[in-house]
């Protein structure tokens, strides 16, 4: 099963980022941390996510939500 998850800024409540992954959320915020200047040590981040079957049928529509 894959998972959506955003990035939201916590000052100003901003989507900064969104993806899908089909590795757990922890491994891909740990990459994140690691190879992404975006995501500073000094940023606040709060991650929304939620799981879904049909990554393709996401990958279409995510762009149109944004």
């Amino acid at each position: 099963m894959d998972i959506v998850y955003r990035y939201i800024d916590n000052k100003d409540n901003l989507v900064k980022y969104v993806g899908i992954t089909s590795r757990s959320l922890k491994q891909r915020v740990d990459e994140h941390k690691k190879l992404d200047s975006w995501v500073s040590t000094t940023k606040s981040w709060r991650i929304e996510y939620f799981f879904v079957n049909n990554k393709s049928k996401i990958t279409k529509e995510i762009p149109n939500t944004i």
